[in-house]
């Protein structure tokens, strides 16, 4: 069963780039924490030179001008980050990788490197680390809905759906109005077996985006399991109606019709 990325992909480039900020912290009793040292204004003007290189796309400038940035403070967490960004763009995931362990050395509690990191693990089929880095980040900060939900994605790869769900269902207390995550959920219980459930979960999607034709699909496969033939037509009409070429909404309208005897003159 396909299930679209209807919601925007919170990935690796799409993450916002945060502002140049240097804190200085304190050490605690009994703890290592790492206290930076005051930005120079070379510091600053090179920092802010590279993250205007990487947001205009200059992916190879970027990576040197971060690079000169760490040269002057090698302790800079923003600068190994936004350094694993231009590394990514460029396909250096292994490299990329890298930056971003820096990063989290230097700050363990950096979530967005924890993310980046959850993310790129995912793209490189390394799932369990992947959920090792989408655990530590929602420890550090559990109100973050795309750790929850890219948490369930990666563990549904890894065939553990109950925790999938359970994931998904976090992300949905702290964001019930987004219609991906419950198109994802849908997906989840189907696989689990509990269609009722799932058919319920899909009715919210599309609540929440009438057009969202990939869950009128879906719902559709569902409700022919049931042997809700009818609903299950009409919802295989209705992504056909928002997408005239939907192929495979078309397939299965097709199939079903065939097994109705209604195929080809419908």
């Amino acid at each position: 069963m396909e299930i679209p990325y209807s919601l925007a992909v919170i990935s690796l480039f799409a993450i916002s780039l945060s502002s140049c900020t240097d804190t200085n912290k304190t050490i605690s009793a009994g703890k290592e924490t790492v206290v930076n040292a005051p930005a120079t204004e070379n510091h600053i003007d090179e920092f802010s030179e590279a993250k205007s290189l990487l947001e205009q796309g200059y992916y190879q400038k970027a990576l040197i001008a971060f690079d000169k940035v760490l040269e002057i403070k090698p302790d800079y967490y923003e600068a190994w980050y936004h350094r694993s960004v231009a590394l990514q763009e460029l396909g250096k995931n292994d490299e990329s990788l890298a930056s971003l362990d820096k990063a989290v050395a230097v700050k363990p509690d950096y979530y967005e490197a924890w993310f980046a990191r959850g993310i790129t693990l995912d793209a490189s089929n390394l799932y369990l680390d992947a959920v090792a880095s989408f655990d530590r980040l929602v420890e550090i900060n559990p109100h973050y809905e795309q750790a929850w939900y890219h948490r369930g994605l990666t563990l549904s790869k890894l065939g553990k759906n109950e925790e999938a769900l359970a994931s998904f269902n976090k992300a949905l207390e702290l964001k019930p109005e987004d219609y991906g995550f419950w198109g994802r959920r849908g997906n989840i219980l189907e696989q689990l077996g509990k269609d009722e459930e799932a058919v319920a979960s899909y009715n919210k999607a599309l609540e929440l985006k009438p057009d969202y034709y990939s869950a009128w699909n879906n719902r559709g496969i569902v409700l022919e399991k049931l042997g809700k033939n009818e609903e299950a037509l009409a919802s295989y009409d209705q992504a056909l109606q928002i997408r005239s070429g939907y192929s495979k909404a078309i397939d299965n309208r097709n199939n079903l019709l065939e097994k109705l005897g209604n195929y080809p003159n419908n």
